[in-house]
């Protein structure tokens, strides 16, 4: 595999031979699911829709084909949510959500397309990261506020409580109606913003289409030019349904189910037979759902006998892949109330319906042939699906940041108040704990570091309560210990939620974490879960705290289960207060002199100032330079110190592992630093970080000097009870030019 299939399948990353997907093989972005669309959670700027709205199932008023809603009668899966993702480009200040016919049909004998007098409630939901944990109402409404055969129109103002990370904003609209009750409740939607549906690992829910006839209404306008039964005319429902979905890599596996399709016509030519690779039923399906089997004919059969309703052929449907061309036709898809699995693979272990050698990326499109008319057929899918192909664009993010970098910006810019020399701003990270808080009810306002527990108010986390989950020192955990692995486990995982509320990896980018402590495979967002859990409900079990602790520091370092050479991400950018940016170009002076170095920056009216002895070269404990400690603040209990060293700008060219050790009383360690990864072109954090023994070594950056030479800044925390004695940084070429060392530090 070539250096640039790597990448790609770092990007895509998804998981082979898994899946409970669905009928739709629906936007097989197993590794990216929302990136690929025009409302990705990270990404770019998107145009609007190109035609005003997107529409699920369509947007015709006349074409017959809708989203169904059945009830308890209909030898369906009755009384089944409906999810549908919305999603709004960024730089709208409003959004339109439509509802074709969402009456429940209150005048269906003179009405059109329901025969259900059944209630329908309709929920929006604000759901910034698109995940399906999003609890704030935004609107709801009935389908007893709504007419008959026309649109029901709202315009809302899009809020910071759906905003996601890039800027776009996302909301999840719920259709629910009790079990009980007959007959179907017919709808279309269409909005402004981008429709989707599927993600059922996120949502638990299926989704039901149907081509409706129920009223002498409904014929009149699908049958325009209907004479008699014998002379019916052409119809504008024509049986054919299309839905697109993306496959991301060449290789894989992909698997997807139909429910109730009903194949077993009136003639015994089509009836339903055992499935192979089915066995019984999956247990998310509904308790009206039966075990897979033979089924012989649909209830009501396919085919139907009455020539209203008949769509020709026997129901069947294709894949079709982007060039054009079907790679396969699945001509018995599942019989009356059962689920079918349906498999398509390039590995020749897996059970499946069809073996390829390559699944190309690209869109490709689901088409369904002969579906008759008030046959609800359902869908079930792990990723999501669109009627309409979306404009292309670029993946959700897959490059995490390490603890170090949430510690250092959190303190900097919210307990701090500092703007330059950071990478985030209050506003990205207020945001990310915001949307942290909309999904995680762990990381709340309120949390107990001691016993952690379920909080149900989605009120993010206060600038301290971060700030003390992340530094983990003493005097943030009264009461229990600072170093336990339950404080371990909050602190790396907050900044994996952070990791995903900013944007910087995605829900369903999909993991391999061969832990010390365990093997995680999944999608972040099941990492997230499976951690959030053991904290939550396993907390008196070390070994379980400690795999937590695990998933997320592996995922904050970008271990995620590709080839070590491609775990680069790109450079963290500063971020510039608007005061502070350059002119613009035509207002620069003609020959600027090169900048001086930038002077360390300090933050605060007080910094802590620490004196050290410099001993340069050292031998002991390994060549370098040794820092020892004279005067100043004991560096202890949680505190940290930064030490700056100078050394020649080839050397940093080609920094591999560098030594670090630390003592402190008792207690001496030593540890490797990993910055081969680092780019010593510009400042750039890397982040590099070891944890080891009750200190934290993180490499901070480099600053050119402009001379041939480049400081380097590490930075040492001491999480024991005894104050540094010294520390050495395994650099024999460091350049000293005598007398001590003063280190400057917000206290």
């Amino acid at each position: 595999m070539s250096k640039a299939q790597r990448q790609l399948r770092k990007l895509f990353n998804w998981k082979t031979g898994v899946g409970v997907l669905a009928v739709l093989l629906i936007v097989l972005i197993v590794g990216q699911i929302a990136g690929w669309w025009p409302w990705a959670v990270t990404g770019t700027v998107f145009p609007n829709p190109p035609d005003g709205y997107t529409c699920l199932p369509t947007c015709s008023e006349t074409d017959g084909k809708f989203l169904s809603m059945p009830g308890e009668d209909m030898a369906s899966f009755g009384g089944e949510k409906a999810v549908v993702w919305i999603g709004v480009p960024d730089g709208n200040p409003s959004f339109e959500i439509g509802f074709f016919d969402g009456d429940s049909g209150k005048d269906w004998a003179t009405g059109n397309w329901d025969n259900t007098t059944t209630e329908t409630t309709y929920t929006l939901y604000a759901d910034p990261l698109k995940n399906g944990a999003g609890s704030e109402v935004v609107a709801q409404w009935s389908s007893n506020d709504m007419p008959n055969n026309a649109w029901f129109n709202q315009v809302l103002n899009v809020g910071d409580n759906a905003k996601a990370p890039s800027g776009h904003y996302f909301y999840r609209l719920e259709l629910t109606r009790p079990v009980q009750g007959y007959g179907i409740n017919a709808l279309k939607l269409r909005s402004t913003g981008y429709l989707s549906t599927g993600q059922a690992d996120l949502v638990d829910a299926s989704f039901a289409i149907v081509g409706m006839l129920a009223t002498g209404n409904d014929k009149a306008t699908l049958y325009p030019n209907y004479q008699s039964y014998s002379n019916m005319g052409p119809s504008t429902y024509t049986g054919e349904w299309d839905f697109y979905f993306y496959l991301p890599t060449a290789e894989g596996t992909v698997e997807f189910w139909d429910g109730d399709f009903d194949r077993g016509s009136s003639t015994t030519t089509a009836a339903d037979s055992d499935d192979p690779n089915t066995d019984g039923k999956p247990a998310w399906a509904s308790p009206y759902a039966v075990d897979e089997r033979a089924g012989g004919r649909g209830a009501p059969a396919d085919d139907f006998v009455n020539l209203l309703y008949r769509r020709t052929p026997p129901v069947w449907y294709e894949i079709i892949d982007p060039a054009g061309q079907p790679i396969h036709t699945n001509n018995e898809p599942s019989g009356t109330e059962e689920w079918e699995r349906f498999v398509v693979s390039t590995d020749p272990a897996v059970n499946a319906d069809l073996h390829v050698s390559a699944l190309q990326p690209g869109w490709y499109n689901w088409h369904i042939v002969g579906l008759d008319l008030h046959n609800t057929v359902w869908i079930r899918t792990n990723y999501e699906m669109a009627p309409i192909p979306p404009p292309p664009v670029w993946p959700e993010g897959s490059c995490p940041r390490t603890i170090g970098y949430w510690k250092n910006n959190v303190k900097k810019v919210l307990i701090d108040g500092k703007t330059n020399g950071v990478q985030e701003s209050r506003e990205s990270l207020e945001q990310g704990l915001d949307n942290v808080a909309a999904s995680s009810e762990l990381f709340r306002s309120g949390v107990d570091l001691c016993a952690p527990a379920p909080i149900g108010n989605p009120v993010r986390l206060t600038d301290q309560e971060a700030h003390r989950i992340l530094q983990r020192s003493k005097k943030d955990y009264p009461g229990c210990d600072e170093n336990s692995m339950l404080a371990r486990a909050l602190q790396q995982n907050l900044a994996t939620w952070l990791n995903l509320g900013t944007g910087k990896i995605g829900p369903n980018t999909v993991l391999s974490l061969n832990t010390p402590s365990g093997l995680f495979e999944g999608t972040a967002w099941e990492a997230l879960m499976e951690a959030q859990n053991i904290i939550l409900y396993e907390r008196d079990n070390a070994a379980r705290l400690e795999y937590a602790k695990d998933i997320a520091d592996y995922i904050n370092n970008g271990l995620l289960g590709e080839e070590a050479e491609d775990s680069v991400c790109e450079d963290y950018a500063e971020v510039i207060p608007p005061d502070k940016q350059p002119p613009p170009y035509e207002d620069l002076p003609e020959a600027p002199a090169p900048p001086a170095p930038p002077p360390p920056v300090v933050g605060c009216d007080a910094p802590r100032v620490n004196t050290y002895g410099v001993e340069n070269p050292t031998n002991n404990p390994f060549p370098g330079i040794k820092f020892e400690y004279q005067s100043g603040t004991e560096v202890k209990d949680g505190a940290w110190d930064l030490y700056r060293v100078t050394i020649p700008s080839g050397d940093a060219a080609n920094l591999g592992s560098v030594q670090l050790e630390a003592k402190a009383g008792q207690d001496q360690v030593i540890a490797d630093a990993n910055l081969s990864g680092c780019d010593f072109d510009n400042f750039t954090p890397c982040e590099a970080e070891v944890e080891s023994g009750g200190f934290i070594f993180s490499f901070q950056g480099a600053v050119d000097n402009g001379d041939g030479t480049m400081t380097l800044t590490f930075q040492v925390q001491n999480n024991t009870n005894h104050g540094i004695s010294h520390v050495t940084i395994g650099l024999p070429n460091a350049i000293w030019g005598g007398g001590n060392y003063q280190s400057e530090v917000c206290p």
